[in-house]
């Protein structure tokens, strides 16, 4: 409130600013394809006893290895 250096205002999260998310729109898609690929790999995998085919994608998407 008064400008003055101390130990609490040197904190590394004082004054953060949060980077911005992507727009709602965007990001409620991307959650939501990614769930639904998800779920279609499960059936997949379930049904043949496979790794299922999209795997490799889902892993892209999330970042997986």
């Amino acid at each position: 409130m008064l400008g003055l250096p101390s130990g609490l205002t040197e904190l590394p999260w004082v004054g953060h600013a949060s980077p911005s998310w992507e727009p709602e729109p965007l990001r409620w898609l991307g959650v939501n394809a990614g769930l639904r690929l998800a779920r279609l790999a499960e059936a997949e995998e379930a049904r043949t006893g496979r790794p299922s085919r999209l795997e490799p994608l889902l892993s892209r998407l999330t970042g997986g290895h």
